[in-house]
């Protein structure tokens, strides 16, 4: 997929999407590799999105483009990335030793 929008995503991504343009609850899950429980839980809490499938009122099904999964992915990379950063800064160096330990940031109530 060169030049693709997608390039940045995992390759077992990419491989399920290679021949589908839509991917059932279970099957993103698998390739998340999270159980699909958490990710019903987390499309509730609207962390990613999904697609309403049919107009099934007793059990509803949702399925998820790769578009959906790129914006997860992305932003859990992000949030990962601004954490590693914040525990960069939030170290204290020794003058003396020149050695590192990390600081708790202050609580503000």
């Amino acid at each position: 997929m060169e030049g693709s929008p997608y390039e940045d995503l995992p390759e077992k991504v990419l491989a399920a999407f290679s021949d589908r343009t839509m991917l059932s609850t279970i099957e993103l899950a698998r390739v998340l590799e999270m159980d699909d429980q958490t990710l019903r839980k987390m499309m509730a809490k609207g962390l990613i999105s999904a697609r309403l499938k049919g107009v099934g009122k007793i059990r509803r099904r949702y399925v998820f483009t790769i578009a959906d999964a790129a914006k997860y992915l992305r932003a859990t990379h992000r949030a990962d990335v601004r954490e590693q950063e914040m525990r960069y800064y939030l170290r204290e160096v020794s003058p003396i030793t020149g050695a590192t330990r990390n600081v708790r940031p202050v609580k503000r109530r």
